[in-house]
């Protein structure tokens, strides 16, 4: 052994031992010889044996632990990745069939070159090609901005404003987006969605609206539709005449701030037929700028639109002419009334004027008929006695119309003499066909007295 070494094992007669060698020294440090300590480490050998042993067996433990960590980390991760790669290429697999058989048309294009990469179907339909290579992007251009079609697309949120392809099968109007894709962005995708058919029927609506609009300037009211805030989006010539100010008043709710008051109140009946959903009527009226004060009739009533939208729809009726005719009528009734009321106290007065005389009359032909005069004297005074009570029936017939007139009619039980009525009603029918018969002579009409008389004899 090296003196200094560490110590060494060895085994001897069935045991272990460990032995070390160490130099002494003297006073002043020179060596004296080696001295060598055995000692028995049979124990302490055993021991270092099971701590190796049970220090191989927990790095066998922490190696197979980490193995098996690591396998299934990795098992994890190739899972992921599996899994990752199914998704794409279920993702790749949507795409395709998107891209391929997708409404819109989608054209690939690389952004730096300008290569046209690919195109689907309805690109190719669009564009009127049967090949990605054949796809010229310069025919695409934008409506002038004049356009009537243009001036009134809406495009959605994301489009471009309106775009038209111009082949030889026709004119296709397109909305278009487009985005970039790749890594770098260096792949630009055109997505074109054909809208003709929409610009179609736009432009038939417009011309629809147009001729409404020009249908609802002939009425001869005013007309407007309002929305469920109130505002304006229809109104005719009439309207604008009595409100407008020389710009639009689509979207307007307070479309006529010189009214004042006055609009705060229309607001308020729109606002309750919204509410009650029921049709509304009533009259209003206002000064116009003119200073003229107008009335008009009302008519309120709650309509539809083909997107379930209600919307308002007022119709005004200038009834300013008619009112003042109304006005006119009730005057001139008055004055009938009035009129029709002197007509019945001045025959009142005059009935009762005439009756004074002609009491006087029946008087004195009574009291001569009483003198006893001869029978052609009686005969002249019972007619004037007769005439005299006719007249004054007449006269009582007046008063009982002016009775009538004033609700004071009253029903009177007198009592008669039949025979002598028969004699006045033919004495009567006698002077009649005097008057109005074309003969002035005949035994027929001198015979009709001679038998009245007789029969009153």
């Amino acid at each position: 052994m090296t003196p200094g070494t560490s110590p060494s094992v060895f085994f001897f007669n069935y045991a272990y031992y460990a032995a070390g060698v160490f130099p002494p020294t003297d006073s002043i440090g020179s060596p004296l010889g080696e001295l060598i300590i055995v000692e028995e480490a049979t124990d302490m050998w055993a021991e270092y044996l099971i701590s190796a042993v049970v220090l191989l067996g927990i790095g066998l433990v922490v190696i197979l632990s980490c193995r098996w960590l690591v396998a299934r980390k990795l098992a994890r991760t190739d899972k992921q990745l599996t899994d990752m790669m199914a998704k794409i290429h279920e993702g790749a697999v949507i795409f395709e069939n998107v891209f391929t058989e997708s409404e819109t048309g989608f054209v690939l294009q690389n952004w730096t070159t300008g290569e046209i990469l690919r195109a689907n179907r309805v690109a190719l339909i669009i564009f009127n090609v049967e090949e990605t290579a054949k796809i010229d992007l310069s025919v695409m251009r934008p409506l002038d901005s004049e356009d009537p079609l243009q001036a009134s697309w809406r495009p959605s949120e994301s489009a471009s404003p309106l775009m038209f392809v111009s082949t030889g099968k026709g004119v296709t109007y397109c909305e278009l987006n487009h985005f970039f894709l790749g890594v770098n962005g260096e792949i630009q995708c055109i997505a074109i969605r054909d809208v003709t058919r929409v610009v179609t029927l736009q432009n038939k609506n417009q011309e629809q609206i147009t001729y409404l609009q020009a249908v609802i300037d002939q009425l001869p009211d005013m007309f407007s539709i309002k929305d469920s805030n109130y505002q304006l989006i229809m109104y005719n010539a009439v309207f604008e005449q009595v409100f407008g100010e020389g710009e639009s008043m689509i979207g307007k709710v307070y479309f006529a701030d010189w009214l004042g008051g006055i609009m705060d109140e229309m607001l308020a009946v729109d606002h309750t037929t919204f509410e009650s959903g029921l049709p509304a009527n009533l009259e209003f009226s206002f000064t116009l700028r003119d200073g003229e004060e107008h009335t008009f009739l009302l008519t309120q009533k709650l309509i539809e639109s083909n997107t379930g939208d209600r919307e308002l729809l007022c119709v005004a009726t200038d009834i300013t002419d008619r009112t003042r005719m109304e006005k006119q009528l009730i005057t001139l009734r008055r004055r009938a009334e009035e009129a029709s009321l002197a007509k019945s106290q001045f025959l009142a007065r005059m009935s009762h004027e005439i009756r004074t005389p002609m009491n006087v009359i029946l008087g004195m032909s009574h009291l001569a008929i009483s003198a006893d005069p001869d029978e052609r004297q009686r005969n002249y005074l019972a007619k004037i006695q007769g005439a005299a009570k006719n007249l004054l029936g007449i006269i009582n017939d007046i008063l009982d119309f002016s009775k009538i007139e004033a609700g004071e009619m009253t029903l009177a039980a007198i009592p008669f003499s039949l025979n002598e009525l028969l004699l006045d009603i033919e004495a009567g029918i006698f002077r009649r066909s005097s008057r109005t018969s074309p003969w002035s002579s005949g035994s027929a009409c001198r015979a009709l007295p001679a038998i009245s008389w007789a029969k009153r004899a």
